[in-house]
């Protein structure tokens, strides 16, 4: 699944939410993998600050494993071509505005203001926050 999607050739930034990515994917590897290829087709991955705790949390979970939730952060944090965007409060008002607007979660509204801020189509595996991000940005799937 993340191995076949195809880097679009206009933009040059997606923000995407990488936890879920995480999350579905077998392994932090997989993640990896994509982002690396993004990184060769001259793709940047952009991500708010929220997704190291997201990602941690989420390799933890599903393994019971707190060195590996650790692992994966350190392995997120050194990913070529990812750029980390911090969460000012501006940036979190404007996604409280989404979120009541749009009906979204809390998090997800987040990625979706990140997006929509620097003007980059939205990467998502959530079909919720696809669905309802769509009504405000470009908003792309893994899948397709």
């Amino acid at each position: 699944m993340i191995n076949s999607w195809q880097a679009p050739a206009t933009p040059r930034a997606l923000a995407g939410e990488i936890g879920s990515y995480i999350s579905a994917a077998r392994s932090l590897t997989h993640v990896k993998t994509w982002m690396l290829e993004l990184r060769a087709a001259g793709v940047q991955s952009i991500s708010p600050s929220l997704v190291l705790a997201e990602a941690a949390g989420a390799v933890s979970r599903r393994t019971g494993s707190p060195s590996l939730g650790r692992r994966a952060l350190a392995g997120l944090q050194k990913l070529p071509g990812l750029r980390i965007v911090g969460m000012s409060n501006a940036l979190v008002l404007e996604a409280a505005s989404l979120a009541a607007t749009l009906g979204l979660r809390g998090a997800d509204s987040i990625y979706v203001a990140v997006a929509k801020r620097l003007r980059v189509p939205l990467v998502t595996l959530d079909s919720e926050q696809r669905e309802r991000g769509r009504k405000t940005l470009a908003v792309q799937d893994l899948d397709g």
